[in-house]
């Protein structure tokens, strides 16, 4: 997991925005109430790490690995959901 230090240089960006392969952490879900809870239910919450599996062409649904399973989201639903990107090069140096 990465330290807030870390968290905090990077900048805030939609969950849709995310290129496959790339992780994030959770800093806010938007949305009306029952949109907020079903994506509690989903797991994205604030603090989770996240990270985009792949893509459907044309627009098509959004497959993202959250709580080690892999959850289908609508391009729409994702841009609800706010991450900062995990910073790659503090991850290698760490390995």
């Amino acid at each position: 997991m990465a330290s807030n230090a870390e968290l905090t240089s990077q900048p805030v960006v939609a969950l849709s925005g995310l290129r496959s392969g790339e992780r994030a952490v959770i800093t806010e879900v938007g949305g009306d109430p029952s949109i907020r809870h079903r994506m509690h239910l989903l797991g994205f919450t604030r603090g989770r790490e996240v990270s985009l599996v792949r893509r459907a062409p044309f627009n098509g649904p959004m497959v993202f690995r959250v709580c080690d399973a892999e959850m289908c989201l609508r391009e729409a639903q994702a841009r609800l959901v706010s991450v900062r990107r995990l910073d790659l090069a503090a991850d290698q140096s760490a390995a």
